[in-house]
């Protein structure tokens, strides 16, 4: 599926008694702030009641279609003039929304949807390539904090929904929630990540959000990182109407947490990727960087040692193999996985290194042997640096930054120690958190 997303800004603001979507947060207006964070998505758009009101708008703008119809209206008009398969719909209220959630949000609808599209598949088990009775696509993924009180309006819905909206619009019945009890809802708890959905709805909410830097902080976890379960409303566990807490644990066991930095280390085949990042993960360390390493494998790897008893449980067609001890433990399952869940699974570190993926938009350090023969990547997106024990000269098109910022370093093989000050400058001003955000676009 594709994605866009729509900030949802047609809202009377009445007991606020100004547009919500003007306030500024540290300087940064709410809706400048959610833009900035949606924007790596197919589409980006603004809706409002009525574009007259709202000049100050820069933004994608659509107006309600049908008038007077509170957020159930905007959530219409939006699915109805998109392109996408999906959007991602944010109040201009929750100005904490992060760009994680939405793209978590994507992989659960992804996740649910290859459930039931495999369910259909006669090699399921099922025999027919029939959809499976008890298993259905869901229309739609809405958050939850973690007492339990759900955020419609925070969420990701198909067009599957189209139907059920424009009924409710046709019968004036203009409540989300009985447009919720219609349609398959997948509803995921936010836990210590749920302050991201606090929304101001009055100055004095606008006042406590100001003032609770501090308290927000507390409510992360010691790594920032939180488990996060999720579940079908038709399950009973998350009751549309009602607001009784899920138990710990329920649902299918999404995790969500904000992603480590990402570099990958690219370059062609036998360029030495492997060595260089063997030799930058102690400096890291003595540097107090705890780091995480990902390759891909272009051909049908071995997941364990043969003869084994874990290979040989995954070879008679478990779906999942799990190995552990008191210091550490392997999991293999089998499935296709994208590279944001990938990513995710790293939990607890400060930094991914990626050897490989040079087909991503990851921000990257490339390899360059041309002793051997090698040259550099054509259209490699997210180059920071190099790396080749060759000068490479100035008006090489390797050497152009994409951000205009100047001609990018070029670092000796064995300048391990430079490379590793690099990377840490580079994590420390933002420049990878700011090009992993725009990899997220890929």
């Amino acid at each position: 599926m594709n994605y866009g997303a729509v900030i949802l800004a047609g809202g009377k603001s009445s007991r606020m008694g100004s547009p919500k979507s003007c306030l500024r947060l540290n300087g940064v207006r709410f809706l400048d702030q959610l833009a900035y964070e949606l924007r790596g998505f197919q589409e980006l758009t603004v809706s409002v009641d009525d574009i007259t009101k709202h000049p100050g708008i820069t933004y994608p703008v659509i107006c309600d279609l049908v008038p007077d119809c509170g957020p159930v209206g905007g959530l219409y008009t939006a699915l109805k003039n998109s392109g996408c398969d999906a959007l991602v719909t944010v109040p201009c209220d929750v100005p904490l929304f992060s760009n994680g959630l939405a793209r978590w949000m994507c992989a659960c609808l992804e996740e649910e949807t290859e459930r039931y599209t495999g369910a259909q598949r006669p090699e399921a088990g099922k025999g027919t390539g029939s959809p499976d009775p008890e298993y259905s696509r869901p229309d739609a993924v809405i958050m939850a904090t973690m007492d339990g009180r759900i955020h419609p309006l925070c969420g990701v819905y198909r067009k599957s929904c189209l139907p059920v909206l424009e009924q409710c619009i046709r019968q004036r019945n203009y409540r989300v929630r009985e447009a919720l009890s219609r349609l398959d809802v997948m509803i995921c708890q936010a836990g210590t990540e749920s302050f991201r959905l606090f929304n101001i709805n009055t100055p004095q909410d606008f006042t406590s959000l100001s003032l609770s830097g501090e308290a927000r902080r507390n409510l992360r976890s010691d790594t920032g990182r939180t488990a996060v379960f999720c579940g079908r409303a038709s399950d009973g566990l998350y009751p549309v109407c009602g607001i009784d807490a899920p138990q710990p644990g329920a649902g299918c066991g999404h995790i969500y947490q904000e992603t480590a930095d990402c570099l990958a280390v690219s370059g062609w085949k036998n360029s030495g990727k492997t060595t260089l990042i063997e030799s930058l993960l102690p400096l890291l360390a003595q540097r107090g960087l705890k780091t995480a390493v990902i390759k891909h494998d272009g051909h049908n790897y071995e997941p364990d040692v043969p003869g084994r008893d874990s290979y040989r449980f995954f070879q008679a067609g478990a779906d999942s193999s799990v190995i552990y001890d008191k210091d550490k433990y392997t999991v293999t399952r089998r499935r296709k996985i994208t590279e944001w869940e990938i990513t995710s699974l790293a939990q607890g570190v400060d930094l991914i290194l990626m050897e490989g993926f040079k087909e991503s938009g990851y921000p990257k350090i490339e390899i360059i042997r041309r002793e051997t023969g090698q040259m550099p990547i054509t259209g490699l997106k997210g180059r920071i640096a190099l790396v080749s024990g060759m000068d490479i000269p100035a008006d090489d098109n390797c050497r152009k930054d994409s951000s205009d910022a100047g001609l990018l370093p070029v670092f000796h093989p064995d300048d391990s120690a430079g490379l590793t000050d690099f990377i840490i400058e580079a994590r420390n001003k933002g420049i990878l958190k700011q090009r992993w955000t725009d990899a997220a676009k890929t």
